[in-house]
């Protein structure tokens, strides 16, 4: 019988050993130790995990508590926090990705090998739905996988896009999503939406833009870097009175 995989996501080298070797000791295999969002999402397309071990506060832009989400867009598997944060905002952040468990450091092997097996037999109870893509899509929104949902999104909706590594965090006026696309690829899709780039890192919805300045631009309140690269363009596009 294969034994089932498990990928470990956690920035400190000798915790991170310490907890793969718990893992093994309980006849599991594991697939990758990584320390950041991007490599964790490598690593789970190159070789799927049954299950994903992520520490919350890891290295980079995109923390544990996004890296789920951003994993549950890959593949549909269950995911254990570990980690040293229990504070409410941290836990009710956690509490949106559905986790199978969530493990305070410093935690014991027991620990680890009772929230492991209950994640696999609650995983082997679940049946498999494969998401399957569709051949038509509006010419004005899209799908967005969102927990157990998939969510459609209208262009109208979406305020602003940032760029982060790998992915994009798109801000509608409610809530904001994060997509394992390069922003490269989702302007692509929204650039005839009336979208325009402001910065290597963001791009618009135009007539959401309250007010321009020499460096900047704001939208919902929030000030989004403009770079001179980009502001010739903008400024072409509007209407000076």
């Amino acid at each position: 019988m294969e034994k089932k995989k498990v990928l470990i996501v956690e920035d400190e080298v000798l915790i991170a050993e310490t907890l793969s070797s718990i893992v093994e000791e309980l006849n599991y295999t594991v697939t990758d130790i990584c320390a950041t969002a991007d490599d964790a999402l490598k690593s789970v397309k190159s070789n799927p995990p049954d299950i994903c071990l992520l520490d919350v506060n890891i290295e980079g832009e995109v923390d544990g508590i996004d890296l789920a989400a951003l994993i549950k867009n890959k593949i549909a598997v269950p995911h254990i926090f570990i980690t040293s944060f229990s504070d409410a905002a941290t836990i009710n952040r956690a509490k949106e990705t559905e986790p199978s468990a969530y493990i305070i450091k410093p935690y014991t092997e027991k620990e680890v090998e009772v929230n492991l097996t209950l994640a696999f037999h609650k995983k082997e109870k679940e049946p498999a739905e494969p998401v399957k893509k569709g051949t038509h899509e509006d010419e004005d929104s899209f799908f967005i996988k969102d927990k157990h949902e998939l969510v459609k999104i209208k262009f109208e909706e979406i305020s602003y896009c940032e760029a982060a590594d790998n992915y994009t965090i798109i801000f509608t006026d409610k809530t904001k999503f994060i997509l394992s696309q390069t922003m490269k690829a989702v302007f692509e899709k929204l650039e005839n939406g009336g979208f325009v780039r402001v910065h290597r890192s963001y791009f618009v919805r135009f007539k959401d833009i309250e007010s321009i300045g020499p460096n900047y631009i704001i939208i919902q309140g929030k000030e989004i870097p403009l770079s001179q690269n980009h502001r010739q363009d903008l400024l072409a596009k509007i209407n000076l009175i």
